[in-house]
């Protein structure tokens, strides 16, 4: 009977070191990502320190759960399928690559960060006791991050000159490398910036910077003019619709958020023109000179023409990850080699072949259907699930306005706005999931 109790005194101090440590680990994994997503827009190598700590100590986290019978490995969401798939299609694609060091560095050293990222959002906000206050302390870093970011760009845009990296003025790019990376990071924030407006706190306090949000929007939406990025305006532009007519049919309540939802469809389709408008002579002198310069639309449908060509000579599965530069020259058009085709699913077709285009829109399918699905299907009964709905219709919003720009340029490829998209997604997908 002695050795019994001792058992169970074992047991019961063994259970409660794990839980403690599982306790810990998550705390880590929180303050890295919030880390993460704040220093996206500054730090490549912030970037893949905080990503590293975050996965490292999830899946420490994971395998302790699992050994305690608390937990799962992968979260159970509506992309977890897909999102193997993924991986598996890159890896076998490498395999077969035309440069397999090439390959599988790309395949172990992006595409899994990228991959661990989503699985990390996806279990961090899916827990519903503390699922309102993470997405409040995203939102606040979303905030900071924007604030400094905006600051940046409006110095630059000023003097002439950033203030973080010293960039110099020839479009507006902030401490962006190019004018387009930039834009690709405002247009994923506005949405979110948007629908933070809407959000409902008792906190007073945390109510009133919902009007802080508004302005940053509108700020961003002037910087974004400033850009000249035809493709970032574009997939703004389908975002602002795409969030209009979403929460139109499915999250305001048709008796009490008559008023909300037109002050909605009024910010979403009225400012974009109005914006347009305002900025009418910088987009005419950039549609002018639309046959001039490298990264003209001339030199891109030549550049689209050569990741066909290897589309047709490599179907299945492509040529290999991160092989593009190395086999361009061999196709080329255009008279300038080892440049990427400013089309992030030609470029994907090309690497990786029909397959791996065709899983990674599969992730995107099923990302919006589950997404606009548990949007109808669960009526919110109080703030708290109106919130999450919000907060869901803005990280699509945003994952859309990546998707459309990425047809002209190489955001699913940039660290900072690759990071950003799967962070989106993978917090989007917890709100699917749980968000009810």
């Amino acid at each position: 009977m002695g050795l019994v109790l001792r058992q169970r005194e074992k047991d019961d101090k063994q259970e409660d070191i794990e839980r403690m440590l599982i306790k810990i680990l998550s705390k880590i994994v929180e303050v890295s990502i919030y880390c993460l997503i704040f220093i996206i827009p500054f730090s490549k190598s912030g970037i893949e320190i905080f990503a590293t700590v975050a996965i490292v100590a999830w899946l420490v986290k994971q395998a302790v759960s699992c050994k305690a019978k608390i937990g799962r490995y992968l979260p159970k969401t509506p992309a977890t399928g897909p999102v193997l798939a993924l991986f598996a299609v890159y890896f076998i694609s490498a395999i077969l690559s035309a440069d397999i060091r090439l390959s599988m560095e790309g395949v172990f050293f992006k595409l899994a960060e990228y991959i661990m990222i989503f699985f990390v959002c996806a279990d961090m906000f899916s827990c519903g006791d503390k699922r309102e206050k993470r997405l409040i302390a995203v939102f606040g870093a979303v905030i900071l991050s924007a604030i400094l970011l905006f600051a940046d760009a409006g110095f630059q845009w000023i003097y002439g000159k950033d203030l973080i990296r010293g960039y110099r003025l020839d479009k507006l790019k902030a401490c962006f490398t190019s004018s387009n990376g930039f834009a690709g990071y405002i247009i994923v924030v506005l949405p979110v910036l948007l629908c933070a407006f809407f959000l409902k706190f008792r906190n007073r306090r945390i109510s009133r910077e919902r009007y802080g949000a508004l302005f940053l929007y509108f700020t961003g939406v002037i910087l974004l003019g400033k850009t000249d990025s035809r493709g970032a305006w574009l997939g703004y532009l389908l975002s602002m619709v795409f969030l209009a007519v979403a929460a139109w049919f499915t999250v305001m309540d048709k008796t009490r958020g008559l008023k909300r939802q037109a002050v909605l469809i009024i910010l979403c389709v009225i400012i974009p023109l109005m914006t347009a408008v305002i900025f009418v002579k910088p987009v005419r002198e950039r549609l002018s000179g639309i046959g001039s310069g490298f990264t003209s639309s001339v030199s891109r449908f030549h550049m689209w023409r050569e990741a066909v060509s290897i589309i047709e000579d490599f179907p299945v599965l492509g040529t290999g990850p991160n092989t593009y530069t190395k086999v361009i020259p061999k196709y080329s058009v255009s008279g300038v080699t080892g440049s990427y085709p400013h089309n992030c699913y030609l470029q994907m077709a090309a690497e990786t072949g029909i397959a791996g285009l065709a899983v990674f829109l599969w992730i995107i399918c099923r990302f919006f259907y589950a997404g606009l699905k548990s949007i109808r299907r669960h009526a919110p009964r109080d703030d708290v699930g109106q919130n999450l709905k919000i907060f869901l219709l803005g990280s699509m919003a945003g994952v859309l306005a990546t998707l459309v720009q990425s047809f002209f340029d190489t955001n699913l490829f940039m660290l900072q706005l690759a990071a950003l998209f799967w962070t989106m997604l993978g917090v989007g997908t917890a709100l699917i999931e749980r968000g009810s």
